[in-house]
């Protein structure tokens, strides 16, 4: 939908701030958030943890945000051509020191930070109603919160691909 969002109380309590992976897929249309900030998935009115896209370069750019110490620290991908009118698997870690986005199981952008994540309690899918209402324009599915920072291997897994090679210097096929 274009303002339509899910609301799960208590699902991001447990996580200890240090180890985390969100997951989503999704998809959309095209590029309509010149100007707007779509969450795919919050941490709830904290905003604390956050997968989403945003505006900026000639094609947007996606997004894997964590406050820590009231600090915002960001993972940002500005993909050459934004991958419209398919499914898209997307995935935010951190493991205490470097947050890691990756797109369709590829890591496409990092970011080092140290610290835990400041706490959030509340999980939104599809948008951020806490004063921007920054809805996703588009289709969500298979959203996964864990409590550790999970390995390129097992995110390929979940976006349905096959790796090849060991576990350092492997690979996801489709």
């Amino acid at each position: 939908g274009t303002d339509d969002w899910v609301l799960a109380p208590g699902v991001l309590s447990g996580l200890s701030g240090t180890d985390v992976t969100l997951e989503a897929w999704i998809y959309t249309s095209a590029h309509p958030w010149a100007n707007s900030v779509p969450h795919i998935v919050t941490g709830g009115a904290e905003n604390n943890y956050r997968l989403s896209l945003t505006g900026g370069g000639t094609d947007g750019r996606i997004m894997w945000r964590l406050e820590i110490g009231g600090q915002i620290e960001s993972a940002i991908y500005p993909p050459s051509a934004f991958p419209a009118n398919q499914w898209v698997h997307l995935a935010g870690t951190y493991d205490g020191a470097i947050m890691r986005l990756f797109v369709n199981a590829v890591e496409v952008a990092n970011h080092v930070a140290s610290g835990p994540a400041d706490a959030a309690s509340d999980l939104e899918i599809g948008g951020w109603n806490s004063g921007e209402n920054a809805f996703f324009d588009g289709q969500i599915d298979g959203v996964q919160v864990w409590n550790h920072a999970r390995f390129a291997i097992e995110i390929c897994g979940d976006a349905g691909g096959t790796w090849v090679g060991s576990n350092t210097t492997g690979g996801c096929v489709y």
